[in-house]
């Protein structure tokens, strides 16, 4: 049998020391996003830009309700952008606007 550790992604960023203020996040994790995110102590972290592949209707509900704006799709598979408030960031925002998806 193959052993397995499992550890939230809080528990994670306290171990390695990972500062409170995050420029950018992917997060790709085969459809286990939700999961991953649904315990995140969005009090004890800002993360400014996150990448997110398809995101669950339950996902993206969570990230609004912690005020994260969804800005773009970036790719026809799901990708997509997501700002936290203080970031200034739109999907009207010039910067946004100029992304084209791939």
């Amino acid at each position: 049998a193959e052993e397995r550790y499992l550890a939230s992604l809080a528990s994670v960023f306290q171990q390695f020391r990972v500062p409170r203020h995050i420029q950018y996040l992917s997060l790709d994790v085969e459809g286990a996003e939700y999961l991953i995110m649904k315990d995140f102590p969005f009090d004890k972290y800002t993360i400014q830009l996150m990448t997110i592949e398809r995101p669950s209707q339950e996902l993206q509900d969570l990230l609004k309700s912690k005020g994260y704006i969804f800005l773009k799709y970036l790719a026809s598979w799901g990708e997509t952008l997501w700002a936290h408030p203080s970031t200034g960031l739109t999907p009207e925002h010039p910067k946004i606007e100029k992304i084209q998806p791939h």
